[in-house]
């Protein structure tokens, strides 16, 4: 009895005298994920200044500059129109910043919301303008919330990047066929730290294209600007 309660005893200070270890392992981990987060939330705006200002957008996501939103079928349906110099509702660089951070410390991103199936609208960059999505999470092929069209008169490049984890770029056709055989993906691919400018300026016309992953890790996102 007496060697059960000393090795009872030696048990309970082992586990103290570990339990602020792993308790500051724990929030290192947490530290240095929220460093992580924050680091690629920095380089999603790298190219405006903190009182630059920013939309949300119906769909989630943010878009700096202007852009107008129509219907993916029939392009004469105009939804809306946006301008985040003006809007009322536009945020700073900063304060958007902020808000993402907070999801990250929270666990609470805001999704994508179109998740495994094809969007219904497209979103027309002016020139200069550009895109941020919301993160992407879940299994399977996940598309954007939004065609992306270069606006007329533009150079029609517009350039993509992908962060935390790579994806697609491609047409309505090349995503609905990944859409159909999901293991046989087509598209363009971009990868974390690099970047596709596509050139989508037609004879006449533009060309739309959605960003789409697979099994994306959760937090990816994705950049698009109208150069």
């Amino acid at each position: 009895m007496k060697k059960t309660n000393l090795f009872l005893s030696l048990f309970i200070v082992f586990v103290m005298l570990i339990s602020p270890s792993l308790y500051e392992v724990h929030a290192l981990e947490s530290e240095n994920l929220l460093d992580y987060h924050e680091n690629i939330i920095n380089d999603m705006f790298f190219d405006l200044s903190s009182s630059d200002k920013v939309l949300k957008m119906p769909y989630n996501g943010y878009l700096f500059g202007q852009a107008k939103v129509v219907d993916a079928e029939n392009p004469e349906i105009i939804y809306a129109t946006y301008d985040s110099g003006t809007d009322k509702k536009s945020i700073t660089v900063s304060q958007a910043k902020k808000d993402l951070l907070n999801n990250v410390k929270n666990n609470k991103y805001n999704i994508e919301p179109k998740g495994a199936g094809l969007p219904s609208q497209v979103m027309v960059l002016a020139s200069g303008s550009s895109y941020r999505s919301n993160a992407f999470s879940g299994s399977g092929w996940r598309f954007g919330g939004y065609y992306i069209q270069a606006g007329s008169g533009t150079s029609g490049i517009l350039q993509w990047k992908s962060y935390i984890d790579s994806g697609l770029v491609g047409d309505s056709g090349e995503a609905q066929q990944t859409l159909n055989y999901p293991g046989s993906p087509v598209g363009y691919p971009v990868y974390p730290g690099g970047y596709y400018n596509a050139h989508t300026k037609m004879n006449g016309w533009y060309k739309n294209l959605v960003y789409y992953t697979n099994d994306p890790k959760n937090g990816t996102y994705y950049t698009v600007e109208c150069l």
